[in-house]
């Protein structure tokens, strides 16, 4: 199953940077982007964080370029979607999530 599966998104043939590990400058943008959202209680936030990032990648989390530029636009069209409401934000991805996996998660 692939991100565009999980998300509902059309699928695009996969990045020839999927195998490369993503630069510093990009999982720290990534992490921040995270970190603006309220994801659940601190003892569940790191838990949580890996299933966003799992569940967004579309497989196990690895860390690649690919895997954060798909990753970190996902969350930046949540975030558009609620107008910037990052609270409405995660809401609407855990919503999202609940839809399409079936599981509920506990943020």
């Amino acid at each position: 199953m692939t991100a565009a599966d999980i998300t509902g998104q059309p699928k695009r043939p996969p990045r020839k940077s999927d195998g490369q590990p993503a630069t510093p400058k990009m999982l720290s943008d990534l992490d921040g982007l995270l970190k603006a959202l309220p994801l659940g209680p601190d003892e569940q936030r790191e838990e949580n964080e890996r299933t966003i990032l799992t569940w967004l990648a579309g497989d196990e989390w690895a860390g690649t370029r690919g895997q954060v530029q798909t990753v970190t636009s996902q969350v930046e069209s949540f975030i558009s979607a609620a107008e910037g409401d990052v609270e409405r934000a995660a809401s609407d991805m855990w919503t999202r999530y609940a839809e399409v996996t079936g599981e509920h998660a506990d943020a």
